[in-house]
């Protein structure tokens, strides 16, 4: 109800404000007075004496209910021409006093005091002997006041010739009585409307106004005419137009004269009829007959609607009427019609036929839609369908800055005259020269004209105005990505295709999903599509759409360029043998990738990244591509260790070790995608193991040891190393090595030949990896004819099962496998070889030349050499006989080979020379085991003093020391039995002290120096 109530109330407040009469008091005095002119009369000395605002302009006084049924004219009030603008909302308006005094005049017709008055007085010359106007009385004291002493006044008078004094001539119809509150009513009521009841006058005259919207008087007359007769033609009057309060000087009453209604007979009025058949004509016929002395002039103008200033093109004198022809449509006509009688006249325009076309017009867009406003770029078109009666239109533009509404309209562009009859809707933006748009952020006034030559029609035109801003634009886009044959492309569509201008920037990011920064590789301008071709299948990149209107600033967005990643799967575990996930392996043991979900790809990629658990540097191991485009179960240790680009390598433990693997599908536009799983490798306990096979069996020249069955660990790069062993005892030494050897194959190996029977053999394996080294012995007793290879593990054993490696450095063996060779052609020097020992610190290499225990006769002379070589050689050696061996050096120990004897390069026959074997066989009758057990040399090791003591029974004639590199740096002949020595100027190292006897024999002692 209240939403309702509401609506009513807007709804009367739009209709009273459509229903209103509005006023204005900006006319001058003779510009308000001259507006009542009309035929017959001419005005002049004009004056006005009343407050500011009681006299004005009035127009709209037909409009709304209670209207005073004329349009237009001159209003006096007692009070304000503003408080008389409707509705009729306050019963009683009043303005107060406004402190002008009254007028004598109409005291006199009133019976009553006057104020407020106002008061309009001219002279007014007349053309024959009548004079006439219309009016309309209006007052806020009806009804309450009818009768009740407070009848404003008010009164027209006249005077001039042939008038005795003055003539009032706003009087009743056919009366003599003054036109008041008391002389038209309807009665007294204290209400309004009235009832009727009681004393009515004139009520036939009268308009109640309770609820009007016209006006805000309670009560008026009907349109009543003032006249006067009797006058002199050509005579002037002076009129007096008066109203004025009277009693309390409050409630307001008003005068409405109508604009135009003074008139008097035997005027200059006329009618106009134009004509266009063959040519355009005009006729002018004189509206009262009675006119004498008459003239006829019609004029020419370039401007249309004026009354002065044209150029006279034809005239006629006397008559009644008059016609002119043959004038042109393009121009304006006005006729002068005046009389000699009394100097009057009247102007009239010559209309035109241009009211027989309508030029109508409105704008709106591509889709037909009417608008005003239109965006930047957007076509503009205008639609003539409503425009009527032509053979021929006109357009033009012009323009100012919108938001400036005083700005003149500045010239734009002319397109000029088109012949046709049917305009339709015309695209005003292709109209345009290509040196012109409409511009954004100006108002365009749009002019259409008409014409139509055969219908007198020159010129009928209307403007219209549209404005253009720079509307929001929009830049969103969307991507669609395609790869054909290893093309990789990728088209941008614009979402809003009318956009005028369109950039498209390709950029290149270093990572994916950028939107900014990067490197322009490539541009396409305009156009709602854009296709970037050839795209780097691993590259990122985003498109940058940039969009505006002409003469707008622009809006951009980017997006990233979708690949083709998402089209490729790449999913895997890494798992050990059994197929069981882990991220710890241990050293030796094979790392397997175990794919999950991997497709879309016909290569792949691998590499290795490692660094030490912990932290440290980083190092980088390349397998490289493999075209595939299925992956089973891959075994990378062994793919790393014997593939790839780089094969070689293992992994190694104590490193965390990072896969880097990755596929692609160039065909498919798959870039490189990788995926990188981290796993540790360790030592572990119990994983390593030396265990093998042994076997001994009964071979043509002793009992032979084979191994077998043994883990080879070629994963790992390990290293193994098998020695053989024998000791009359089976649960520990004295041990001799028999053999040693180093294998690289799984086996089987004969390590040894001429195992005998009495004695124990030990095959110790010794394993050798990054974890460390891992050492297994197994033991055979020496029995002919054995080929068991069941292991014999009764009883105690030293170097059977899982042994520390360790225990084969505590042995000090004599090398074997030791040779002598001559060197080809004609060279003197022999080369002596033997085989490494595992644990030798240096080796001492000793020759005796014309031993007596090998060779004849001859000065005999030892040497001792240490080395840390496995070669010697004997310069000239094959001139002389001498004995040899070699020694190895193992902290404190020595353990020579056997004594040699040799003749040159070649064997001595058993027997010859003093006798012995050449190779292989000791000198039973050299005592120098125990010679040397005879001298004590201390403290070994010594600092900076060494002490020998030599047994009385013991003969020496020298001692000397001699350093590693077999200089001698000390001797002393003919020592005594105790001898100092002062080592402090000997550097840390191997020495050999050797004792010189009476009988030519030497012995030696190894000793060590450190400080």
């Amino acid at each position: 109800m209240r939403n309702l109530l509401l609506l009513i109330i807007a709804l009367l407040i739009s209709i009273s404000g459509q229903s209103q009469i509005e006023v204005s008091n900006s006319l001058t005095d003779e510009e308000l007075i001259q507006s009542l002119v009309g035929p017959g009369v001419a005005i002049s000395n004009v004056t006005v004496n009343g407050a500011p605002g009681s006299y004005g302009q009035f127009w709209g006084g037909q409009n709304g209910s209670g209207n005073v049924h004329i349009e237009s004219g001159v209003l006096i009030t007692t009070g304000s021409i503003f408080n008389a603008v409707g509705p009729n909302s306050y019963p009683n308006n009043q303005t107060g006093i406004n402190f002008f005094p009254g007028y004598g005049p109409l005291e006199e017709i009133v019976q009553a005091e006057t104020g407020d008055a106002t008061v309009i007085e001219f002279d007014v010359t007349v053309s024959g002997d009548r004079l006439e106007f219309q009016y309309v009385f209006a007052s806020e004291e009806y009804n309450e006041y009818v009768y009740q002493g407070y009848n404003d006044g008010f009164a027209f008078f006249i005077s001039g010739p042939g008038i005795t004094g003055t003539q009032n001539l706003a009087i009743i119809p056919e009366t003599l009585e003054p036109v008041s509150v008391n002389t038209i009513n309807n009665g007294y009521d204290e209400d309004c409307p009235s009832s009727g009841e009681g004393i009515v006058y004139n009520s036939q005259l009268f308009v109640e106004n309770c609820t009007g919207t016209t006006h805000q008087y309670d009560g008026l007359t009907k349109i009543l005419r003032a006249h006067a007769e009797g006058l002199t033609p050509c005579g002037t009057y002076h009129l007096i137009l008066a109203i004025a309060d009277t009693g309390d000087f409050e409630y307001d009453s008003g005068v409405f004269i109508g604009a135009g209604t003074f008139s008097s007979v035997g005027n200059t009025d006329f009618t106009v009829d134009i004509n266009c058949e063959g040519n355009f004509s005009v006729t002018a016929t004189a509206t009262d007959p009675t006119v004498t002395q008459n003239h006829w002039e019609l004029y020419q103008s370039s401007i249309e609607g004026v009354t002065s200033g044209g150029t006279l093109v034809g005239q006629a004198d006397g008559g009644l009427s008059v016609t002119f022809s043959w004038l042109d449509i393009s121009k304006f006509y006005y006729i002068r019609h005046y009389s000699d009688l009394c100097g009057l006249e009247t102007i009239k325009i010559v209309p035109t036929f241009a009211g027989n076309a309508t030029s109508d017009f409105h704008f709106e867009d591509e889709y037909g839609v009417e608008k005003d406003v239109f965006c930047a770029g957007e076509d503009i078109f205008l639609n003539g369908t409503a425009s009527t009666n032509y053979d021929r239109y006109y357009l033009n533009s012009r323009r100012r800055p919108i938001g400036d509404p005083n700005a003149p309209y500045e010239t734009h562009w002319e397109y000029g005259w088109t012949l046709a009859n049917s305009i339709g809707v015309l695209n005003l933006s292709e109209l345009l020269p290509s040196t012109l748009t409409f511009e954004p952020g100006f108002e365009y006034e749009i002019q259409l004209a008409l014409g139509n030559i055969p219908e007198c029609i020159a010129w009928v035109d209307a403007r219209r105005t549209f404005t253009v801003v720079c509307c929001d634009v929009d830049p969103a886009f969307t991507l669609l990505s395609e790869c054909d044959g290893g093309n990789r492309t990728v088209t941008a569509h614009a979402t809003d295709l009318t956009i005028q201008h369109q950039l498209w920037e390709l950029f290149e990011t270093p990572g994916p999903g950028q939107t900014t920064g990067g490197t322009l590789v490539a541009t396409s301008q305009d156009g709602p599509t854009a296709l970037f071709s050839w795209l780097g299948h691993d590259k990122h990149y985003y498109i940058r759409h940039s969009v505006w209107l002409e003469g707008c600033a622009f809006e951009e967005l980017s997006l990233p360029v979708p690949d083709f990643r998402d089209e490729a799967t790449l999913q895997y575990i890494l798992v050990d043998e059994s197929g069981q996930p882990k991220e710890t392996f241990c050293f030796g043991e094979d790392v397997y990738l175990r794919p999950i979900n991997i497709s879309n790809f016909d290569r792949y990629f691998m590499a290795i990244w490692r660094h030490p658990i912990g932290g440290g540097p980083t190092e980088y191991f390349n397998y490289g591509w493999t075209a595939a485009n299925e992956i089973g179960m891959l075994n990378l240790s062994e793919l790393f260790r014997t593939g790839g680009e780089d094969p070689g390598d293992i992994f190694e433990p104590g490193f965390v070790y990072e896969l880097q693997f990755a596929i692609v599908n160039p065909p498919n536009c798959i870039p490189w995608i990788e995926v990188r799983r981290q796993f540790t490798v360790e030592c572990c306990d119990n994983f390593l193991s030396g265990a093998f096979r042994l076997d001994m069996i009964q071979g043509n020249e002793g009992l032979e040891l084979v191994v077998r069955d043994f883990d080879l660990y070629d994963n790992i790069g390990a290293t193994h190393q098998w020695f053989v062993l024998s000791s009359p005892n089976p649960d520990g030494g004295p041990y001799t090595l028999e053999a040693g050897l180093n294998t690289e194959a799984s086996g089987p190996y004969t390590l040894f030949e001429e195992g005998v029977s009495g004695l124990y053999y030990f095959v110790v394996h010794s394993v050798s990896t990054l974890c460390g080294d891992f050492c297994v012995g197994q033991r055979r007793q020496g029995i002919t004819g054995f080929t068991d290879g069941t292991p014999d593990d009764s009883g105690e054993c030293e170097l059977c099962g899982p042994i520390d490696c360790s225990v084969l450095d505590n042995f000090c063996f004599a090398p074997v496998n030791e040779f002598v060779r001559c060197r080809p052609g004609y060279s003197l020097n022999v080369d002596f070889y033997w085989d490494p020992v595992p644990g030798a610190d240096q080796y001492l290499f000793e020759y005796t030349l014309n031993d007596p225990n090998c060779c004849g006769s001859g000065d005999v002379y030892n040497v001792v050499i240490p080395t840390n070589s496995l070669h010697m050689i004997g310069y000239f050696f094959r001139k002389y006989c001498y004995t040899w061996r070699v020694g190895t050096v193992c902290g404190e120990q020595v353990s020579w080979t056997p004594l040699h004897c040799a003749t040159g390069c070649h064997e001595m026959p058993p027997g010859e020379a003093g006798g012995g074997d050449a190779f292989g066989k000791s000198a039973s009758n050299l005592e120098l085991d125990e010679l040397t057990d005879q001298i004590s040399v201390f403290p070994n090791p010594a600092d900076d003093a060494l002490s020998v003591l030599i047994p009385e029974e013991l003969n020496v004639d020298l001692v000397t020391i001699i350093n590693s590199e077999g200089k001698t740096v000390f001797g002393q002949k003919q020592p005594d039995r105790r001898l100092d020595i002062d080592t402090s100027r000997f550097g840390n190292g191997l020495y050999i002290i050797r004792f010189n006897h009476p009988d030519g024999t030497q012995t030696t002692q190894r000793i060590v120096i450190t400080h």
